[in-house]
């Protein structure tokens, strides 16, 4: 009732190294895409030169963060920020295998398999078991 009559505003995920004047490019683009393609078209280009000079800024900052933590010897925070701009992009698979060999993709089907398997690991008293595979479906699901 509340959400008829006031409305909602969508929330847009926004990346932490894009910059706001970059999104207002962004927002600028999207309302002249149809009406003006010249106007577009620069748009476009201004788009991708900020990108990319934002992602430039976002690189020096991890570097010089790099080495603020190296001259520290903190060498977990060194392998942190090295992992987050060497690693690579992998996404969820959402895939189990049921009691019956069948390969389950489904969402519900997955939490079902899972709900039934902590209810008979939890039956059994396998406490750790139990907590494990609660946490992985936990993990799995979002």
């Amino acid at each position: 009732m509340a959400r008829e009559t006031i409305g909602s505003v969508k929330s847009q995920k926004k990346k932490k190294w894009i910059s706001d004047d970059t999104y207002a490019v962004f927002r600028e683009k999207r309302e002249v895409k149809g009406k003006d393609t010249n106007r577009c078209e620069e748009l476009k280009a201004e788009v991708q030169k900020k990108l990319r000079v934002d992602k430039q800024q976002q690189l020096e900052g991890m570097c010089a963060d790099l080495e603020a933590a190296n001259a520290k010897g903190n060498s977990r925070q060194v392998f942190q920020i090295v992992k987050s701009m060497t690693r690579k992009f992998q996404p969820r698979l959402q895939c189990i295998q049921s009691a019956t060999d069948k390969n389950l993709t489904e969402a519900a089907q997955i939490a079902d398999t899972m709900t039934k398997g902590m209810e008979l690991n939890k039956n059994i008293g396998s406490k750790s078991l139990y907590h494990f595979v609660q946490r992985l479906f936990v993990r799995s699901v979002r």
